[in-house]
C-alpha cells in the first residue's frame, strides 16, 4: 500500500472513531423510547453504511470483492428507504 493510500485509510478510520463516540455518546442522554420498528430502520442504515465503507476499503486491494460488498451495501440503504416510506 502507498503512503497516499495509508494516509486516506488512517484519516478514514480515524473519522469513524469520532462518529461512532459522537452517536454513542448522544444515545446516552437520548430519553425518548425508542420502538422495534425504528430500531430496525436504523440497523438497516447502519449496516448499509457500514458495508458500503467496508466495500469501499476493500476495493483498494480486491476490486470485485470489494465491489460485491459495497453493493450489499446499497442494498441496505434502498430497504432502509423503502421502509422509511
Amino acid at each position: 500500500m502507498s503512503l497516499g493510500q495509508r494516509l486516506a485509510v488512517s484519516k478514514l478510520t480515524h473519522k469513524m472513531d469520532k462518529l461512532v463516540q459522537k452517536s454513542g455518546s448522544v444515545r446516552q442522554h437520548d430519553n425518548t423510547a425508542s420502538t422495534s420498528k425504528t430500531a430496525a430502520i436504523s440497523g438497516n442504515l447502519r449496516t448499509g453504511l457500514i458495508l458500503l465503507l467496508v466495500g469501499l476499503l476493500v476495493g483498494i486491494f480486491n476490486g470485485l470483492i470489494g465491489t460485491i460488498i459495497a453493493l450489499i451495501g446499497v442494498i441496505f440503504i434502498v430497504l432502509w428507504l423503502l421502509d422509511s416510506l
